[in-house]
């Protein structure tokens, strides 16, 4: 298996989400064909991003990563003044007919500050510890007070992954664990009550029906009513009649689950499945040490994404707002998630002769290096 497996995975993934978004904007007010062409062009953007930055040197975008770190932590702060405010939440900052969400690349950026501290000590001790959390908490913060918890708590899971892969102090754990458990009981009693009452939801529906679980309801009746091979290509009663929320970003896979049946839904999700596994792989040959963790970390970005929208579609966790990686309308997922693959293949291009299989052959994979 080949490099091209990855990039024929990230085409079909792309291929479903502009199948999607067409079917999401055929409603009996008629056809958005505005929101199509625009992620048409996200699209496009896309594999011209991936390509461009895979003839980077990815040693010397680690270099800069504390400008752009502090760059977009410049444009999250600007977003308080000068941001959009959509559904009570100010995220964006408008550029003519476009629209940026800073938060977005800022997950680009702490992945990146936390590779770059990794690279300045390999051995994580209690300083470097201190400067990953402050570079954590500081963006943190002020996407939380947009507010936009999902977005925020899924910045930190790609960063978390490194605590499998990095050489962090044994008695880090001692501290880390209870931490780990006490933080949602600590958390809870600072969110906001229509925070609460998402996670409450899920549990039942109905009773907050007004409040967050008509949104949960709509979108399981959408994915139950396709059935195994669903309604039809633009036949969708749910995303028709308007009956489902949200149904071009946040609930696109429920859009295609009811169209396309679930035979569709489950090559979504082995889709993927396959495309982390595959980075996972790469991770497994690759030799220096902070390229091995960024590529960890790049994929449990794309794992954390699909999961947590797939499993918000289906009712099983709360409503957050988490795009599916590029399948959900909107350009600023679609780039931030371009750009870190990118990286990957740049890192790539430095390996030549690595052999891209899930079982090795004549090779061995070659060892880590500090």
């Amino acid at each position: 298996m080949r490099l091209v497996d990855v990039l024929i995975t990230i085409m079909l993934i792309q291929l479903v989400g502009l199948l999607g978004v067409f079917s999401s904007i055929h409603t009996n007010y008629g056809l958005q064909y505005g929101l199509f062409i625009k992620q048409l062009i996200y699209i496009i953007l896309s594999w011209l991003i991936m390509y461009a930055i895979s003839r980077i040197r990815f040693e010397a975008v680690l270099s800069l990563s504390p400008l752009i770190y502090g760059f977009n932590l410049f444009l999250l702060i600007l977003v308080m003044f000068v941001g959009k405010t959509i559904y009570g939440a100010k995220r964006w900052i408008g550029i003519g007919p476009f629209g940026i969400q800073p938060s977005e690349f800022m997950k680009v950026s702490v992945i990146l500050v936390v590779i770059y501290i990794i690279y300045m000590s390999p051995y994580l001790k209690a300083q470097k510890i201190f400067y990953i959390l402050l570079a954590i908490g500081i963006p943190f913060l002020i996407i939380y007070k947009q507010p936009d918890l999902g977005s925020a708590v899924v910045m930190m899971l790609p960063v978390l992954s490194i605590v499998f892969f990095a050489k962090f102090p044994k008695h880090f754990f001692r501290y880390a664990i209870p931490i780990a458990i006490l933080t949602p009981i600590f958390m809870w009693h600072f969110m906001k009550q229509y925070q609460k009452e998402r996670i409450l939801t899920v549990i039942n529906p109905k009773s907050y029906y007004a409040k967050g679980g008509y949104q949960l309801i709509q979108s399981i009746i959408a994915i139950g009513s396709g059935r195994i091979f669903g309604k039809g290509f633009l036949k969708g009663t749910q995303s028709y009649l308007l009956f489902l929320p949200e149904r071009h970003t946040d609930f696109i896979f429920s859009v295609i689950a009811e169209q396309f049946g679930f035979m569709a839904s489950l090559f979504i999700i082995f889709l993927y499945i396959y495309l982390v596994l595959r980075l996972i792989v790469i991770s497994y040959y690759l030799r220096l040490y902070t390229e091995k963790i960024f590529v960890i970390m790049v994929a449990s970005f794309i794992f954390f994404h699909s999961f947590i929208n797939l499993a918000m579609a289906m009712g099983i966790m709360p409503v957050v707002g988490i795009p599916l990686p590029f399948i959900s309308y909107g350009g600023s997922n679609i780039i931030v998630s371009s750009i870190l693959l990118g990286l990957v293949f740049s890192i790539i291009n430095t390996h030549k002769e690595i052999r891209l299989s899930f079982l090795p052959h004549n090779k061995m994979p070659v060892h880590i290096e500090d």
